[in-house]
């Protein structure tokens, strides 16, 4: 015996717009205003380091090198 649902007439597939996602940026870099050159914050660069990398540099400095 077939169950309902495979009876069920189907309607033809539409796209549902309030499910969909908008991905428009509004601001790009080039939109943002420039600041004043006299009142440039400074340029802050960094170095970081994972564990895994933190890890790998002890065991390469505890062995002794066979060389």
């Amino acid at each position: 015996m077939a169950d309902y649902l495979s009876r069920s007439p189907v309607e033809a597939a539409e796209e549902d717009i309030d499910e969909r996602i908008q991905y428009e940026s509004k601001f790009t870099q080039t939109d943002l205003p420039s600041p004043p050159l006299d009142k440039l914050s400074p340029l802050k660069i960094t170095t970081a380091i994972t564990r895994a990398q933190a890890k790998l540099q002890q065991q390469t400095t505890a062995a002794p090198s066979n060389t």
